[in-house]
This record gives C-alpha cells, sequence and structure tokens, in this order.
C-alpha cells in the first residue's frame, strides 16, 4: 500500500534495541512510506539523553541522524519549535515507491515548550500528574503557544 506510515519516538526510547531492529528491518524491505518523528528533548525517565548514550560522533540529534543514515534511512535534523520547519520537512518527504529509503525527521524540543512552568523544570514533568489547577494553567497554555506557533504557517 503507498500510503505513508508515520511513527512518533522519543529520543530516550531511542536506546532500546527493538527499535533499532524495525529500523534496519524498515530500511532492508525498502519501507519508504515509513516516517519516523523522533521528539529529541533531551530527558527520559531515567537520566538525560547522551548520559547513556552518545549518538555517533556528532552525539545529539544531528548524530542520532547520522545513526539513521547508516541504518539506510534518509534523515533530516529541524527545530521542533518552528511551524515552518515541521511544514516544510512534511511537504518535501520523497514519493512512495516502496523501493526507496524510510525518513526520520528528528525533531530538537524542549520538554514541556509553551509551559514555562514546565519547561523550566524539565525532568521534573517528565513523569507524574498535574494538580486540577495545574492541568488548567497548563492547557489555557499550550492552547495560546499552539495558535502562536499555527500562525507562521497560515
Amino acid at each position: 500500500i503507498k500510503s505513508r506510515i508515520f511513527v512518533m519516538l522519543g529520543d530516550g526510547e531511542m536506546e532500546e534495541g527493538s527499535n533499532w531492529e524495525g529500523i534496519l528491518y524498515a530500511a532492508s524491505k525498502k519501507m519508504d512510506n515509513i516516517v519516523a518523528l523522533v521528539d529529541f528533548n533531551q530527558c527520559s525517565a531515567s537520566f538525560e539523553c547522551n548520559e547513556n548514550i552518545r549518538w555517533g560522533d556528532k552525539g545529539g540529534p544531528e548524530g542520532l541522524a547520522e545513526c539513521y543514515r547508516a541504518f539506510g534511512w534518509n534523515a533530516v535534523v529541524i527545530d521542533g519549535s518552528k511551524m515552518t520547519e515541521i511544514d516544510h520537512a512534511l511537504a518535501t518527504l520523497p514519493e512512495v515507491t516502496l523501493q526507496g529509503k524510510p525518513t526520520a525527521i528528528i525533531s530538537k524540543t524542549i520538554k514541556g515548550q509553551g509551559c514555562k512552568f514546565m519547561s523550566d523544570r524539565p525532568a521534573s514533568w517528565h513523569i507524574g500528574g498535574f494538580d486540577d489547577a495545574k492541568l488548567e494553567e497548563a492547557q489555557n497554555l499550550i492552547k495560546e503557544y499552539t495558535e502562536e506557533r499555527l500562525k507562521e504557517v497560515q
């Protein structure tokens, strides 16, 4: 089927071997309809990313892109806070032929972006929850932030 399959991944979970088995398999079967959207926010439940594994020679999102390329994928690194970059990355995906390379879009983000009380202390909010007041505050901040970001591409 020549339709796109989008897979959402986090940089922390990219340290799991089962993901790399799937990445290698997709490339070996020329599954160019697969697009991996990787949220690279440098935080996992256990530690900061790059603390456990350094990606490629460069480390960080660019190093992770090197690893995807080494496994036979197309890879691009974008600023995940800029809708114009997200829009461009999605609009310029290669045609699906089922004979090419899958694509990874590695998005540099800040955990809790748009909610200052979260982005200032991202590890504190990685796991856990909100009380009702913080939930309402977060929802309002996210709504405002999203409306501003969407203006970039309208």
